[in-house]
């Protein structure tokens, strides 16, 4: 959880300030943080097969057709992962810290 809230919290919605319906659509794509459904297992593999995909499909910068990042890539379980895809994330941490605390916040074990 967030530590502070901000005004701007209160004031804009998941499409953020974007100037044009593509980014208005990528904004709120990427502040979704409310999707449903079973989780597809990815890893860093993952990502790199997503990126390539992105890649091999020609996309640069904002699309105005987003169709374009569905279905994109099948994992290895058979999950196929698109924008929008409820993951569990596996990743290894390898050194962690707390952030965005308060000066006068205490860290207990």
């Amino acid at each position: 959880m967030i530590k502070k809230d901000r005004d701007i919290d209160d004031v804009c919605d998941r499409a953020g300030t974007a100037g044009t319906d593509p980014q208005r659509e990528q904004n709120r794509a990427k502040n979704e943080f409310c999707a449903s459904g079973p989780a597809a297992l990815a890893t860093e593999f993952s990502f790199k097969q997503l990126q390539k995909a992105v890649e091999d499909a020609g996309v640069t910068g904002v699309p105005a057709d987003r169709s374009v990042l569905k279905d994109l890539h099948t994992t290895t379980e058979g999950d196929t992962i698109r924008e929008g895809s409820v993951v569990q994330l596996i990743w290894f941490l390898i050194k962690g810290k707390f952030s965005n605390v308060g000066k006068d916040d205490k860290l207990t074990p």
